[in-house]
């Protein structure tokens, strides 16, 4: 009996393990993480797609749209070359649920590579590699979240003492976490998006100093702030370019602008090809030269005016001197190098700039409150921004509830008579537009609409008692001055205002 206990017992405990499976995908029909006959399990379909207790290793081309859940662990470019997009979907290595946990990676034991796009997520809880031994691994992320709460390698084994050379680029609203970071092969390139290290300040120092994590390709500053948590690593093109990558403009003219590179000796002019178009190929025929050989020049105007639509440009720079004169080329090594910029992005959009009406003109009294009901008409294309000012001498006893509200009630205290408020709105790409509204503001009720611009004047002449009521003192003041006659005798002056 006591043998059986033991056993139940010993067989109640392992069922709290789960046996880990390696599912590998092998886009046997499609590219689809969804489609089940894309995966093997030893060898064979699977019957459900890789939960909770499951090893993944991707090994053919992959693409995940959709919320997946939990796995095991994640090896892009295991079992053979594979990369794995992430657009819009999700997935979590959640670090050794079965008990069993595998290294992460993007290239482990052949060439990987991962792309993030359209807010997705990638998170792997374990130690992860990008690149190892001689196999390369690419991580992009170009608006989303790739996140190791673990240490993240860029090449964690070497081959033949040299490691190999992977890349993690951070793009547009892109976002790498990790809590340490070891970079012995490769590089960290911070576009505009951000790289947020934990736990390795000194070490983050260091990597930058050593060229390990750079901007826009070596084009760029990299800056590392530890205020405020995380610890983020950001970057600025060095050519300042306008529009700046990913900038949305109003279609039309645009004036492309830029801060040249500095020339190999210091002092001389430097000469620039631009490139503009809609798609970035220098051969093809939407991507046109518009500056040829420009010296020193660091602005010209674009028209830009589909929408929506994305354009691209760069700065090609001559840094030895005229281009007429020197030789440039990168194909001839005993050339001189003609320096390309990164590609530069923006998008156009309508915005037509808002139509405010600050609203109608107003009568109150000192202390008061008015509700203001401008109307302000816009194309929606861009967030607005509310400013209500007034002039400078009456600013002290002028109380908005919220000047940037757009309708916010306001209260005089003290000024008398026409009081002038202003209502600044502004969207993200035009000019602000103003309007004025007047609050003509007396010292009492009965003051304000005895004078008060506009009103009804038979209540005032009803109204002999002067008390803004029309009641039986009116009627005894009529009485008392029954029958006078007020009418002149003779000329008279005008009396005096």
């Amino acid at each position: 009996m006591k043998r059986m206990l033991f056993l139940l017992g010993i067989v109640l405990m392992m069922g709290g393990l789960v046996q880990a499976a390696a599912y590998y995908f092998e886009g046997t029909q499609d590219n689809l993480w969804s489609n089940l006959n894309n995966w093997t399990v030893e060898g064979s379909v699977p019957s459900v797609l890789p939960g909770a207790a499951d090893n993944v290793r991707i090994r053919s081309s992959c693409l995940l749209n959709y919320d997946a859940g939990i796995i095991n662990s994640l090896q892009i470019g295991s079992g053979g070359a594979g990369d794995l997009t992430v657009d819009g979907g999700k997935i979590d290595a959640a670090k050794g649920v079965s008990g069993t946990a595998e290294m992460g990676a993007v290239g482990w034991d052949a060439p990987g590579s991962l792309t993030i796009n359209n807010n997705g997520e990638v998170i792997i809880r374990n130690d992860t590699t990008i690149g190892c031994w001689a196999n390369k691994g690419t991580v992009t992320v170009n608006s989303g979240r790739f996140f190791v709460p673990a240490v993240l390698f860029l090449a964690i084994y070497d081959n033949n003492g040299v490691f190999v050379d992977s890349e993690v680029k951070i793009c547009k609203s892109g976002i790498v976490e990790c809590y340490y970071i070891t970079v012995k092969g490769g590089v960290i390139d911070v576009w505009n998006g951000r790289f947020c290290p934990w736990y390795s300040d000194a070490a983050v120092s260091d990597l930058i100093a050593a060229g390990k994590i750079i901007g826009f390709g070596g084009q760029g500053t990299v800056s590392f702030d530890i205020v405020p948590w995380p610890h983020t690593v950001t970057a600025k093109h060095n050519m300042h370019p306008s529009p700046d990558f990913y900038e949305t403009v109003v279609a039309g003219d645009v004036a492309l602008s830029w801060t040249n590179m500095e020339p190999n000796t210091p002092g001389d002019d430097v000469y620039v090809d631009v490139w503009f178009g809609t798609e970035p190929n220098k051969l093809g025929a939407n991507y046109a030269q518009v500056v040829t050989a420009g010296q020193n020049t660091t602005t010209v105007t674009v028209n830009a005016s589909d929408v929506p639509k994305t354009y691209y440009w760069q700065v090609d720079s001559y840094l030895y001197g005229d281009p007429a004169v020197v030789h440039y080329s990168n194909s001839d090594p005993n050339a001189y190098p003609i320096i390309e910029s990164a590609l530069f992005e923006f998008y156009t959009t309508y915005d037509s700039a808002p139509i405010v009406n600050a609203g109608v003109d107003m009568i109150t009294w000192i202390n008061e409150p008015v509700q203001l009901a401008p109307t302000v008409i816009d194309d929606g294309v861009s967030s607005l921004t509310y400013l209500w000012t007034t002039a400078p001498e009456t600013e002290p006893n002028v109380i908005f509830s919220d000047p940037a509200a757009e309708a916010p009630l306001v209260t005089v205290d003290s000024a008398l008579g026409a009081v002038t408020l202003t209502l600044t709105v502004q969207d993200e790409f035009n000019a602000p537009v103003s309007d004025t509204v007047v609050i003509n503001v007396y010292g009492s009720p009965c003051s304000a609409a005895v004078d008060g611009p506009g009103l009804d004047p038979a209540d005032q002449q009803l109204d002999l008692y002067f008390d803004c009521r029309i009641d039986l003192q009116d009627v005894a003041v009529l009485a008392a001055r029954w029958l006078e006659n007020y009418e002149l005798t003779a000329p008279i002056p005008v009396p005096a205002p």
